[in-house]
């Protein structure tokens, strides 16, 4: 019978504490883990709000210890006093003797007459401030390297700090949960200390709004609510494989948890994979399809002048791209006819009723002026039923894939057109939406679609339909004026990695600097840069279980 051993119960200080505890000269091992120390001695002269962030951002575990404390104003003023009497001694003795007196004295006397009286006006207060750092590494060799770099960017910053030489014990004191306060302390005015704390960071967490990813460098979560910017577009661009399709799917997934409508132009037939959360797939060109209920040929007398005439030279532009051959041969004379059934003109009294244009009455007129002619759009007309269907019913819109990977170039370019004119035209009746225009070049090198989308991006955002564009290239959005007024538009915009010879290009165009274009350099498969109006935030994204389910087939980790 063996003899049953007694389970020992954790402590509960080895949640706090760690089991082991080395201590050298200038670094120090808890645990597993190496940690270095070090002490601010000196500050920049002047800081602005943010000056912080570089060392809250650094991409490595850093440990900040503050302690601060208020001084008495009756102190403050005394040892202000005594400063300004050493300093202004100092000076009349250079000048009795002949000398000038140094930069450096002058520069501390009009700061100290500057707190002095904000000191005596109630408008700041002086604290004494301590501060300690510490580095975290796996590995000795890993905590030299990251002291190296926090020694250079401390030195940039403008901050002085010496490490605990045969001090690290006392490094421990202030990280552990003894917390002794740091033995160097600098007094400083509460202006400057409210530069530090509460911590200015790049961060972008909007109250309501939906998972981006994280913050590579905070790990903290990035929450975007469209609605709450300038305006609800967006544009993602990124290299073959930057992974900016699979961050298209997720957005789609994560507005239809929001109860948000989804509309998605998809060249590729990359998203068909959300059919089965849901999705209803037209598979353009493709048989068999269901019957899509957009009728571009007919055009409504209810409408206003101006909405039929703008639909009507949506239709010519339609039929351009259907049959280059019809408006080649008598392109004059369908637009005379178009022209002449949509502007006839009516008393306000007797308004236009029941349907001015439709796809019959229109190949009619045609065939009456010339056979041909009416033979060449009835061509148009079939080619349309084959690309869309014949129009009728009215399936449910919540969640919609437009599929074009059957397609030919040639007649992508109509579907984008029409898709385009389909979706301007709901826009006014929809509520919250969200329309994905996949490898959104398609759109940009027709200069008929760039112009409607153009017009698109302007009326959606006063009815809450917010359009997003998903390119490869940022040479994509500059083509043309009307390509770069979406990009205008678009608040939203997300930097994945990039090829290297667009970095140029796009360090001008979206004004990165060269830490930002290193990062887009170096990007793994799902990271990237989020620029949301004047936020610059790196960002990585993230997923759940489920959603990797969803798209696992998509994903390449």
């Amino acid at each position: 019978m063996g003899i049953r051993q007694r389970r020992q119960r954790p402590d509960p200080l080895d949640a706090v504490w760690p089991d082991s505890v080395e201590v050298a000269s200038n670094l120090a091992k808890l645990g597993p883990w190496w940690i270095r120390s070090y002490t601010v001695a000196g500050y920049p002269r002047t800081v602005e709000p943010g000056w912080f962030e570089p060392l809250l951002a650094v991409p490595f575990p850093l440990t900040l210890v503050l302690s601060t404390g208020p001084v008495a104003n009756q102190e403050a003023m005394r040892t202000i006093n005594r400063r300004l009497i050493w300093g202004l001694g100092a000076q009349q003795a250079a000048n009795r003797g002949g000398r000038l007196a140094s930069a450096e004295e002058g520069t501390a006397i009009e700061d100290a007459h500057q707190i002095r009286v904000g000191v005596a006006r109630g408008e700041t207060r002086l604290l004494e401030v301590g501060m300690t750092l510490t580095i975290w590494a796996e590995t000795q060799d890993l905590l030299e390297e990251r002291s190296r770099l926090l020694e250079s960017l401390t030195q940039g910053m403008l901050l002085i700090i010496r490490p605990l030489r045969f001090q690290q014990h006392l490094g421990l004191r202030r990280l552990l949960p003894l917390a002794s306060p740091a033995d160097k302390v600098r007094e400083m005015d509460s202006q400057a200390w409210a530069t530090v704390f509460p911590f200015s960071s790049r961060e972008l967490v909007h109250t309501s709004g939906q998972v981006m990813g994280i913050n590579p460098d905070t790990h903290s979560l990035i929450v975007v609510d469209r609605f709450r910017l300038a305006s609800p577009h967006s544009v993602t661009v990124g290299w073959s494989g930057s992974g900016k399709s699979f961050l298209s799917k997720l957005e789609a997934l994560r507005t239809r948890y929001r109860g948000w409508a989804v509309t998605i132009i998809d060249p590729e037939g990359e998203y068909r994979i959300l059919e089965a959360v849901g999705a209803t797939r037209w598979a353009l060109g493709q048989a068999p399809t269901p019957h899509f209920v957009f009728d571009p040929f007919t055009i409504d007398g209810s409408l206003e002048p101006e909405e039929r005439e703008r639909q009507a030279d949506f239709l010519l532009r339609l039929l351009t791209r259907l049959n280059p051959d019809l408006m080649t041969e008598f392109g004059p004379l369908v637009r005379d006819v178009v022209w002449l059934q949509v502007s006839e003109t009516r008393t306000r009294f007797f308004p236009l009723q029941g349907k001015v244009l439709t796809a019959d009455r229109l190949i009619q007129l045609l065939a009456d002026e010339n056979r041909r002619a009416g033979d060449r759009l009835a061509l148009s007309w079939e080619r349309w039923n084959r690309l869309l269907g014949t129009p009728g019913g009215s399936p449910s819109d919540d969640f919609e894939i437009f599929d074009l990977s059957g397609l030919t170039e040639h007649m992508k370019a109509a579907a984008y057109l029409a898709l385009t004119e389909w979706v301007m035209r709901r826009v006014s009746r929809d509520s919250r939406r969200l329309v994905i225009f996949d490898e959104a070049w398609h759109l940009f090198n027709d200069v008929g679609v760039v112009t409607y989308l153009e017009e698109l991006f302007r009326r959606a955002r006063k009815w809450g339909t917010a359009i997003s564009l998903v390119t490869q290239d940022i040479g994509d959005l500059t083509r043309s004026h009307a390509a770069e007024v979406c990009l205008r538009n678009a608040p939203l915009v997300n930097l994945m990695r990039q090829h290297p010879d667009s970095l140029t290009d796009l360090s001008e165009v979206m004004r990165l600097h060269e830490g930002e274009l290193e990062r887009l350099k170096g990007a793994m498969t799902g990271e990237g840069l989020l620029l949301a109006e004047d936020a610059h935030v790196p960002f990585k994204v993230i997923f759940s279980p489920a959603e990797q389910r969803v798209l696992q087939a998509e994903w390449r980790r």
